[in-house]
């Protein structure tokens, strides 16, 4: 008799244990995710610094920024009838573009894994959206989209609606 209330009560006693061990494995988790999710941002936030680091860095890259960053804020097509890069300039371009696409590409898959929210996602790939406006950065998305998950390029491409919408109201 006495054996058995000491049974039940160290069974209780090791059950308390282990809802007390649950219960500190739940806040390990929720410090671990918070700390992913910052880890997450500022790696977003360290490619963006790398972006703008090579864009001072490199003549070709900083002169083909320029190219896009003069018409990029005039959404009118045609506007994109005078934007022209050189053999010279394109295949600077064309890495450039490239970096733009692939951490977008990666800010993507952080929203999709719940690791950034939707709002530090459109935040994160403005480098990109900024240009999307732009017919020959449309035509080189067309070209390389197939190289990403079709949920990107669906994501991209509603970005480029939401571009052209934004620019016939003249927002």
């Amino acid at each position: 008799m006495i054996s058995d209330k000491l049974n039940n009560w160290l069974t209780l006693l090791a059950n308390l244990a282990v809802l007390v061990g649950i219960g500190v494995l739940i806040i390990e988790i929720n410090q671990n995710t918070q700390a992913i999710r910052l880890s997450s941002y500022q790696e977003l936030t360290g490619q963006i610094l790398e972006m703008n680091h090579l864009s001072l860095e490199n003549d070709y890259v900083r002169g083909t920024i320029n190219k896009l960053e003069f018409y990029t804020p005039a959404c009118l097509r045609t506007i994109n009838a005078g934007f022209e890069l050189t053999k010279e300039d394109e295949p600077f371009f064309n890495a450039y573009f490239f970096i733009l696409v692939r951490h977008a590409d990666m800010a993507y898959f952080q929203y999709e894994s719940g690791t950034i929210s939707f709002e530090r996602l459109i935040s994160s790939i403005a480098p990109l959206t900024n240009v999307l406006n732009i017919d020959y950065v449309q035509e080189r998305w067309n070209q390389v989209k197939r190289n990403f998950v079709l949920e990107f390029q669906v994501f991209i491409g509603e970005q480029i609606v939401e571009i052209g919408n934004r620019c016939q109201n003249g927002t």
